[in-house]
């Protein structure tokens, strides 16, 4: 049996509109919306650098478009583990959710909107 080289998590969860940024948020119903989470996305050390976590993250946002279209998510969701990992995310245009700035148990949670997900991927197709 070949190496896991790379693996990640999806799951739903909810956010409420104040720990949105006010251009997502402000159209935003005044209860729980739902949203895609990476739970985990890991790849082992020694594929470092060669693209598997770019490929995991596309494939994640992919079945996120999938996710989306029966749960209406409005965004996709990650907790950064660390300064690295942040960083990683950015270069795919994620942003920190503004509770990630007063939840010390979040510091790194950061988000992309389900149509930046679904405009990279209709570049790309």
């Amino acid at each position: 049996m070949p190496p896991v080289l790379g693996f990640y998590t999806l799951s739903l969860t909810t956010l409420l509109r104040e720990t949105l940024p006010p251009n997502l948020g402000k159209r935003l119903p005044n209860y729980p919306v739902p949203a895609v989470i990476i739970a985990r996305l890991a790849r082992d050390y020694r594929v470092r650098g060669k693209g598997y976590g770019e490929t995991l993250l596309d494939d994640a946002h992919l079945r996120a478009l999938t996710i989306n279209a029966q749960s209406g998510a409005l965004c996709v969701i990650v907790d950064a583990k660390d300064a690295y990992a942040r960083d990683f995310y950015k270069k795919f245009g994620y942003a920190p959710l503004l509770s990630a700035t007063d939840a010390p148990e979040w510091p790194l949670r950061m988000y992309l909107p389900m149509k930046d997900v679904r405009a990279a991927y209709t570049e790309t197709t």
